[in-house]
């Protein structure tokens, strides 16, 4: 069964209709940041490690990946990475 859903209510912020878009990229570093509102993820290229709430998760190409608002993540690319990102503003 074919269901059509928009972005915004898979993220879980069905009132607020604007969502932003974009792209990072970078290699061989990491840092820490506190999602600010839902967002969705999905690996273009290379191999991403996240640590989330003492957990480890490593995300590959077309690896799709939710953080809901308040997360605190650790991303880290041993070599190189590519994440397309969405999110509600």
């Amino acid at each position: 069964v074919y269901e059509k859903i928009l972005v915004a209510e898979a993220i879980g912020d069905q009132s607020k209709e604007k969502l932003a878009g974009g792209y990072m990229v970078w290699g061989k570093s990491s840092f820490t940041r506190q999602v600010e509102q839902p967002e969705i993820a999905v690996v273009l290229e290379g191999e991403l490690h996240l640590d989330v709430d003492g957990r480890t998760l490593v995300g590959n190409p077309g690896d799709m990946i939710y953080f809901p608002k308040g997360a605190v993540v650790d991303y880290n690319a041993p070599q190189h990475v590519k994440l397309a990102c969405v999110n509600c503003i």
